[in-house]
């Protein structure tokens, strides 16, 4: 199975369920706790980050006002250097 058929079977996991996830992040921390109720681990976890974040980056890119694809594309690659920064930290 490639990443594109596997990427197609979780989607469709989350479109037909009712999904939720909690993020703690403790006082004085910077390690978030991450509850999911589907108990099938950090993949699906990923998963549902990857749809919250599609969601979070519409209303950021409609609060910041940002009209353009260009610019919008410039702001993705911003976004992606720090994902990329934080990842690579471990």
């Amino acid at each position: 199975m490639d990443l594109d058929k596997f990427g197609e079977i979780i989607y469709n996991f989350l479109k037909d369920n009712n999904i939720s996830m909690l993020i703690e992040v403790p006082e004085g921390a910077l390690d978030p706790v991450i509850k999911d109720n589907t108990g099938m681990g950090p993949v699906i976890k990923f998963y549902i980050l990857l749809i919250a974040l599609k969601a979070t980056g519409k209303q950021l890119r409609s609060d910041m006002g940002i009209t353009s694809q260009e610019a919008w594309e410039g702001a993705i690659d911003g976004i992606l250097k720090l994902v990329k920064n934080d990842l690579m930290e471990e």
